[in-house]
């Protein structure tokens, strides 16, 4: 074999050298040393090319005659552009020290070709942007056009030093013209070959650390971040199945990750049998295609039996998907069960504040308005029937928080409420009004409206016992039918409510169906209202006065002062009638005034000896405002204190017994002295008398009118003349008519009396007229 062939085959070995190290090179990188960083990296790079190209020399030759297909210039001529300047000025280095370390005299060929080589990869690294200033961590990425850049400019590594070799020494190798072309072509191909799998190699390597860093990165996060992470596939028979999961399940969920994997029936099947149907629904059409991010929330079960709420979202991963051959999403689960407790605390307060708002606290009843929407509601209905609303309000409720306190008076309106709630049909509404007062509606009262309402009105009056002790239930009962045209809430309560009115007029409880007659007379009742606010307002009343005379000797000891009412084109008004409406419409403070300013301006020229009694509403001593009224009239009329008596009746200590004593001692300290009216005619309590400051009792007139005729009368007045004797009250009787009832009142010795016998009312500027002993009429 000739030497060219020979110097064609070593160079050949060299070459495959020279390819093997560098793609052993390139494989046995570790992925993250072939990321940017400092200049040591750089250096080492640049070390092992410039190695890797000594590397090529120590096959023997067994003669340097000729000129050799040399791939050792390859490594150098590569360094620079691929891994920077200052890999190739290292790699340069280390190449020709170990070319002199393997120095003889025919090597200095190939030292002129390393130093070429280096030089070329310099100045293309130079052209393609490489800078040694610039930071260590720049990395230029090598394109097609610089690759091509080196492959023609790698045969002048072997071709300029051999044609200053030859020129210099005049010497023509043998065999020279035939590899000559193999120089032109093998090297530049080999260099692109080399440099491509390099760079391919490298940029594996490269995309390969920068995935295990971003995994690390994704895991770092993952294990940090307070949720549970996972991506999840739905199999070919539609079941779930979990491909990757966090270590945050373990803390969520109570369940580690590879369980959840392994079986993803162990997670679905801690879902709260509430909402497992509602997140499979979900999962279901987030599998069928390309859905919308999917939010859940839902309560999860743990191993030791704790329930937390999640709150999840996912989302379908088409790029995963269209590699994996399957429905693939991503999504995060967060623990909100702290987030929904307090959202559920709040809620829950706010529909307690709702609650509050429309529902009485005592009694646990809605209040008007509620029933007034569902009244709404009805009327709203396609086909309304007749429905019925009823008003009833509880009688006694005074006495009962007078008797046995306020505390029994609230249990006895829960248990009002209890028993209407009851005893209503089923789908009534039943609210309270306020005070003792309730509203019923019965949507479907059937034919006999009356009969229910009775019925009802039996169940509350049956007998409630406190300690022991029965307390009164009875109520009145108004109600109304709906109509067509009479559907309006309001306008239904005005007139059950007059139908209410009309019921608490009876002696005893009643129930009263509103008719069109109630209207009319509740319109009279308005036009007589207007008429009586007029009248006070225009001083239209007049002021008459009645004796009250010793029982002794007859003498003349005071009046009292009575209103009348002569209503234009009626004639005389009862005064019962009209001071009672008064009372319950608010016009009693205007009233009350007037009679005290005009009785007491009357009885300042009526001799010293001679008092006058005014009758006060018992709203004054609930106000507190009856001392500046009594004060300025005392003070407007001058009338002595001592000639004003002020009567009241026993309603006022029941209203508020501790308010009323106040109220009387504070006109004892001006003064005035103070009566019980009518006493016996309704709640009589010895504790008053004992309790109150008063200076005067009246009998009421009922037991007078049956003083001849009932033993019990008799001894009824008897112990209390006897009693107000023991305990210093002046006792008048009521009512006295005849000479035996003042005779059996005289041989008794009550204080004195008031009544026909003694006088007639007359109007008070009259009566201030005659002087002495009454004159009987």
């Amino acid at each position: 074999m000739g030497s060219a062939y020979w110097l064609m085959i070593d160079g050949v070995m060299r070459a495959a050298v020279v390819v093997a190290i560098l793609v052993s090179f390139a494989l046995a990188l570790p992925p993250r040393l072939t990321q940017p960083g400092t200049r040591a990296r750089e250096i080492a790079y640049g070390a092992v090319l410039g190695l890797i190209s000594t590397a090529a020399m120590i096959i023997p030759i067994e003669t340097e005659a000729g000129h050799l297909v040399d791939l050792r210039t390859v490594p150098l001529i590569l360094a620079a552009p691929i891994l920077g300047l200052v890999a190739g000025c290292t790699a340069s280095i280390i190449a020709a020290a170990g070319q002199v370390l393997l120095w003889n005299a025919q090597h200095l060929e190939g030292f002129y070709s390393m130093l070429v080589a280096s030089a070329l990869g310099l100045a293309i690294a130079l052209m393609m942007g490489w800078r040694l200033s610039g930071p260590s961590h720049t990395r230029i990425a090598a394109r097609p056009v610089h690759l091509l850049w080196v492959a023609l400019a790698s045969p002048f590594a072997v071709l300029l030093p051999e044609v200053h070799w030859t020129a210099g020494e005049g010497l023509i190798h043998p065999g020279y013209e035939k590899i000559w072309l193999p120089h032109l072509l093998l090297v530049p191909l080999s260099t692109i070959a080399i440099g491509a799998i390099l760079i391919t190699f490298l940029s594996r390597r490269r995309l390969l650390a920068s995935l295990q860093e971003a995994n690390e990165q994704i895991a770092a996060i993952a294990t940090n971040i307070p949720g549970v992470l996972y991506r999840r596939a739905v199999g070919p028979h539609g079941e779930l199945i979990f491909r990757y999961v966090n270590e945050q399940s373990s803390d969520i969920f109570g369940l580690p990750p590879e369980t959840i994997i392994q079986d993803a029936s162990t997670f679905l099947e801690r879902i709260h049998p509430d909402d497992r149907a509602r997140v499979h629904r979900a999962l279901t059409e987030a599998a069928q295609g390309t859905p919308p991010p999917v939010f859940s929330e839902y309560r999860f079960v743990r191993p030791d039996g704790q329930i937390r709420w999640i709150q999840g979202r996912s989302q379908v991963n088409q790029a995963a998907s269209l590699l994996a051959g399957e429905t693939i999403a991503d999504g995060i689960a967060f623990d909100a069960t702290a987030q929904k407790e307090a959202e559920l605390a709040a809620e829950a307060a706010t529909r307690k504040a709702q609650w509050a708002g429309s529902h009485d606290f005592l009694t646990a009843l809605p209040y008007w308005p509620a029933l007034a929407e569902r009244i709404a509601a009805c009327a709203a209905a396609p086909t309304p029937g007749t429905a019925l609303l009823a008003l009833t309000d509880l009688r006694d409720s005074n006495l009962v928080n007078e008797l046995f306190g306020i505390s029994a008076g609230d249990e006895r309106l829960v248990e009002a409420a209890r028993r209407l709630s009851a005893a209503a049909p089923p789908g009534s509404v039943v609210a309270r009004l306020g005070g003792d007062e309730f509203a019923i509606f019965i949507e479907h009262p059937g034919p006999d409206a009356a009969a229910a309402i009775a019925g009802i009105a039996d169940a509350l009056r049956a007998p409630f016992l406190i300690s022991g002790q029965s307390v009164p239930m009875s109520a009145d009962f108004g109600y109304v039918l709906t109509r067509p045209g009479l559907t309006d809430a309001a306008e239904l309560r005005k007139l059950a409510g007059i139908a209410l009115q009309t019921a608490g007029g009876a002696p005893e409880a009643a129930i009263v169906a509103f008719t069109s007659r109630m209207e009319a007379e509740r319109n009279g009742q308005r036009i007589f209202d207007a008429a009586l606010a007029e009248a006070i307002d225009q001083g239209a009343l007049t002021i008459w006065a009645q004796p009250i005379a010793a029982t002794a000797d007859m003498r003349l000891l005071g009046r009292e002062a009575l209103v009348r009412w002569d209503r234009a084109g009626h004639g005389p008004v009862p005064p019962d009638l009209f001071v009672a409406r008064a009372e319950a419409i608010g016009l009693w403070p205007k009233l009350d005034a007037l009679v005290l300013k005009a009785a007491c301006g009357q009885a300042a020229a009526w001799p010293a000896d001679t008092w006058v009694s005014v009758n006060l509403s018992p709203g004054w001593f609930i106000l507190g405002t009856v001392i500046p009224l009594v004060e300025d009239a005392l003070r407007e009329t001058g009338l002595p204190p001592r000639r004003l008596c002020i009567e009241i009746t026993e309603r006022v200590f029941i209203e508020d017994s501790r308010a009323a004593r106040d109220m009387v001692n504070g006109l004892n300290r001006l003064g005035v002295s103070v009566a019980i009216d009518d006493f016996g005619s309704a709640f009589s309590s010895l504790n008053y008398i004992q309790m109150l400051p008063i200076q005067k009792l009246k009998i009421d007139k009922s037991f007078i009118d049956n003083l001849m005729t009932s033993r019990k009368s008799r001894a009824i007045v008897r112990s209390v003349i006897q009693l107000c004797a023991e305990i210093g009250l002046e006792v008048v009787a009521e009512g006295v008519e005849t000479q035996a009832q003042m005779d059996w009142l005289r041989d008794h010795h009550c204080s004195a009396v008031q009544g026909y016998l003694t006088g007639r009312p007359q109007p008070i500027e009259a009566a201030g007229a005659p002087a002495g002993a009454a004159t009987p009429s």
